[in-house]
């Protein structure tokens, strides 16, 4: 089974997935990209993230949580909504 790290140095840094086995990188992407693919993932997984942003993602330590936060909050609206 191959194994792979995510190499990322820093804010603004674009984020490398490499081979652990060969040292050989395979992938380069944004900052933007990766949290494109975050957001694609947790869709996928069913965490309910498909509304979400880029934006929103930048500074969420968690899917699941940014996730419960967009649900608990479309549901505040509406609440507000039927009054």
């Amino acid at each position: 089974m191959k194994t792979f790290e995510v190499l990322h140095t820093g804010p603004g840094e674009p984020v490398r997935l490499r081979a652990t086995d060969s040292g050989r990188v395979l992938a380069v992407i944004s900052a933007d990209e990766a949290r494109q693919l975050w957001i694609n993932l947790g869709a996928a997984l069913g965490l309910g993230t498909a509304p979400l942003t880029v934006k929103n993602v930048q500074g969420a330590s968690s899917l699941k949580v940014l996730a419960k936060r967009l649900k608990k909050s479309a549901e505040q609206v509406k609440k507000s909504a039927r009054r």
